[in-house]
C-alpha cells in the first residue's frame, strides 16, 4: 500500500519526502558504537549528533524504519516510539517482489536528480529523464555534506518545475534530506539507498547476487480492433511476471483503441498521426527496448492471448536462446501449423481449443495431456510464425541496422522471415518452447486494415488507412 501511495504521488506530481533509518543510523546515534556501517561509512560524533537531533524533532515527513534495525536494536529504537514509522524497505521489497519496474516507469516521466556515487552515472541507461547527478564519495559522504548540499542548492534554486531527487549517500542522506526539504516544498526527496545498484550491475549486498533484475518489455502492436485488444489486455494485465512493462505501439487506430487502453493501469500507449504499417510498429518497439535497456523483448500482436505460465516457460529458455516462440492452435499457426501447432505435441481432443476462453486451461493442462511419443524438450526451428516471440539482448547482434531490427521495406509481412534469415546465416535459430501456449486469433489486424487480396500486395495499405 505504501509503495502504491508513493508511485501515485510521483505520478500525480504530489511532492513528498522519505528518509530511511537502519541499524547503521542507530549505531551511529548510540555513541558506545565505534567503527563503520556495513558499507564502510564511518561513524562521526558530529554526524551522530545531527542524526539524533532529527529524530528528537519528530519529523513530519515519511520516516522509514528498517525491520532489521528494530530486531537487533529494540531498546535504542524504543526511545523514539513517538515517531510514526513506515517501512524503510518499501523500495527494496518492491525490487525483491519483481515490481520495481513500476517505479522506473513513473520516474521516467518526471525530472530526476541523482545524489549518489560516481558509478550511478550508468543510471542513464534505464532512467532517461536524469537532469543532474550530484556526485558523492563512495565512502564517508558526511565529510562532504556541505559541498553536496551546496551543489544541490545551486541546481534547484531557480527551478520552477518539480524534480524527483533520489539520494544514495548512506547515513548522510538522512541529514541532507532533512535540511533540503525545509527549503523546497515543490520537490520530492527520496532516500533510495542501494536499491538501484543491481539494475546497473553494481551488486554490493548479499541479496543482490540472487536478485533477478531482468526487465521485460511486452510490446503489443495494434490497429483498430479494440474489442480484440481489450481481450488481449484482460489477459496480459493479470500476468505475474517480474518487472514486466506493457506498452502498446498503435498504428494510428481510428476506433476507440486509445480510450480502451487508457482504462488499464500500468499500460502505456504510443500512437502516431499516420499509419505506417506493422513493421514500423515492430521497429518502434525495438527502439524502445534498446533505449530503455530492457533485458527481454516480447513482441506480440493484439490478437494474442497469454495465459499465466507461458512467459515463465519462455523466460527459462531465453537464458540460453536468443529467440523463443510458443505453441498455438493449428489455426493460429496458419501455414506453419506443422511447426507450432499444439496438437502435434498434446492430446487436446477433450479440450475445445477453438474457444479462446480455454487458453489458460490448455497452459495448465499441458503436462498432463502430453502425447507420450513426443519429446517435450525445446527444438530449433528453421522458420517461425511472428504472432509472438520473445528475445533476449543478444538479438541486437542480428538487427537490420542501428535503428531497426526488421527490414523497413517489409511494411506488413515477411519481417520475421527476414530476421530469421539473418540469424540462420550465423547458425542461430528460433527455439520452440513446447511448454508455453498462447492463443492466436490470427489476421485480426490484417482484416482491420483491409489489405489487398493478393499476397504480393500485402505490403501496401488501402487508401482508407493512409
Amino acid at each position: 500500500m505504501l509503495y502504491k501511495n508513493f508511485l501515485n504521488k510521483i505520478k500525480f506530481n504530489k511532492p513528498f519526502t522519505f528518509s530511511r533509518w537502519g541499524d547503521g543510523e542507530f549505531q551511529a546515534i548510540n555513541l558506545d558504537k565505534k567503527g563503520a556501517n556495513c558499507d564502510g561509512h564511518k561513524y562521526f560524533p558530529d554526524m551522530s549528533l545531527e542524526l539524533e537531533k532529527i529524530l528528537e524533532s519528530n519529523p513530519t515527513y515519511y520516516t522509514g524504519l528498517q525491520p532489521l534495525a528494530q530486531k537487533v536494536m529494540p531498546e535504542v529504537i524504543k526511545e523514539y516510539d513517538y515517531i510514526n514509522w513506515v517501512n524503510a524497505d518499501v523500495f527494496h521489497d518492491a525490487s525483491i517482489n519483481g515490481e520495481f519496474n513500476k517505479f522506473l516507469s513513473v520516474i521516467n516521466e518526471k525530472r530526476v536528480v541523482i545524489v549518489g556515487p560516481d558509478y550511478m552515472n550508468k543510471l542513464n541507461s534505464i532512467i532517461k529523464t536524469i537532469k543532474a547527478h550530484i556526485v558523492v564519495p563512495r565512502k564517508n559522504c558526511w565529510l562532504e555534506k556541505d559541498r553536496i548540499l551546496s551543489d544541490l542548492n545551486n541546481f534547484l534554486s531557480d527551478k520552477k518545475e518539480q524534480y524527483i531527487v533520489l539520494f544514495a549517500a548512506s547515513m548522510a542522506s538522512n541529514i541532507m534530506i532533512h535540511e533540503i526539504q525545509k527549503k523546497y516544498k515543490i520537490h520530492s526527496f527520496i532516500d533510495i539507498g542501494s536499491v538501484l545498484d543491481p539494475y546497473i550491475g553494481h551488486r554490493i549486498r548479499g541479496y543482490h547476487e540472487k536478485l533477478d533484475t531482468r526487465r521485460t518489455l511486452l510490446a503489443i502492436t495494434t490497429f483498430n480492433q479494440s474489442n480484440i485488444t481489450k481481450i488481449c489486455l484482460d489477459y496480459v494485465t493479470n500476468l505475474k511476471i517480474r518487472n514486466l512493462d506493457i506498452v502498446i505501439f498503435d498504428d494510428h487506430s481510428t476506433d476507440d483503441t486509445f480510450e480502451i487502453v487508457s482504462e488499464y493501469d500500468n499500460v502505456k500507449i504510443i500512437t502516431r498521426p499516420k499509419g505506417k504499417g506493422c513493421t514500423y510498429s515492430w521497429n518502434e518497439a525495438y527502439r524502445y527496448f534498446k533505449e530503455y535497456n530492457y533485458d527481454i523483448f516480447l513482441l506480440i500482436s493484439n490478437d494474442v492471448l497469454i495465459p499465466n505460465g507461458a512467459i515463465e516457460e519462455l523466460l527459462k529458455l531465453s537464458k540460453d536462446n536468443v529467440l523463443c516462440v510458443p505453441l498455438t492452435t493449428k489455426h493460429g499457426a496458419g501455414h506453419r501449423d506443422f511447426l507450432q501447432a499444439v496438437s502435434l505435441y498434446y492430446d487436446v481432443s477433450e479440450l475445445n481449443i477453438i474457444e479462446w476462453k480455454d487458453t489458460q486451461l490448455i497452459q495448465n493442462s499441458m503436462l498432463s495431456i502430453n502425447k507420450n511419443k513426443y519429446n517435450l524438450s525445446s527444438e530449433k526451428l528453421k522458420m517461425f510464425n511472428g504472432f509472438a516471440f520473445l528475445m533476449n539482448k543478444d538479438i541486437i547482434k542480428y538487427e537490420h541496422d542501428k535503428e531497426n531490427l526488421f527490414n523497413p521495406k517489409n511494411i506488413n509481412v515477411g519481417n520475421e522471415d527476414d530476421l530469421n534469415e539473418r540469424m540462420s546465416s550465423h547458425n542461430e535459430y528460433a527455439t520452440l518452447c513446447k511448454t508455453a501456449y498462447m492463443y492466436h486469433f490470427k489476421d485480426a489486424t490484417f482484416n482491420a486494415t483491409k489489405y489487398k487480396v493478393n499476397r504480393e500486395n500485402l505490403n501496401f495499405y488501402q487508401e482508407n488507412h493512409e
